[in-house]
């Protein structure tokens, strides 16, 4: 029996030590698997596609206000906010959003004299002038007619403080 004893005791601290053993690889495990799962988070966010993404959503981001804001100078046609394919949705009042892509001619217009106004205020590098080459190329009577009325409170909530430069055929501009 005192042998039985013995060999019992030895297994019991054989397998203590096993246990042990395993304790400790768990616990490093675990740290791994927690090292791990950072060098993953840390992998998506440094991604050669994904932190160009995020600098560039980021950005489009914090234009939508100033965007929105120049957007009353034509009246507040619709509203803007950033998309997660590195766009605009575009809400028009009693509308479903849609693209900007899908925007009219007209619309397009409006929306990239409100862009330029929403990134010189985010970036601060509003140099006081605003250059529109053709801004009138492909649009219809009734959206000359609604670009010049635009055009025309545009000027006069910026004067003084802003030139606007505008190379178009459309006699009556």
């Amino acid at each position: 029996i005192d042998g039985r004893l013995q060999e019992i005791r030895k297994r019991k601290e054989d397998a203590e030590k096993d246990l042990k053993a395993l304790r400790v690889s768990l616990s490093r495990h675990r740290r791994l698997r927690k090292a791990m799962q950072t060098l993953e988070q840390v992998r998506d966010v440094f991604h050669w596609s994904a932190l160009p993404w995020q600098v560039a959503h980021g950005n489009l981001t914090r234009m939508e206000d100033g965007i929105n804001e120049a957007l009353g100078w034509f009246g507040n046609p619709f509203w803007v906010q950033a998309d997660e394919s590195l766009g605009f949705m575009v809400h028009l009042p009693g509308r479903t959003a849609k693209h900007a892509e899908a925007l009219s001619g007209g619309q397009k217009v409006v929306l990239a004299v409100a862009f330029r106004s929403g990134a010189n205020a985010t970036f601060k590098t509003d140099l006081g002038m605003m250059f529109l080459d053709e801004p009138t190329a492909g649009l219809d009577t009734d959206n000359l007619g609604n670009f010049e009325e635009a055009m025309t409170s545009l000027a006069a909530q910026v004067r003084g403080k802003r030139q606007i430069v505008i190379v178009t055929h459309a006699a009556n501009l």
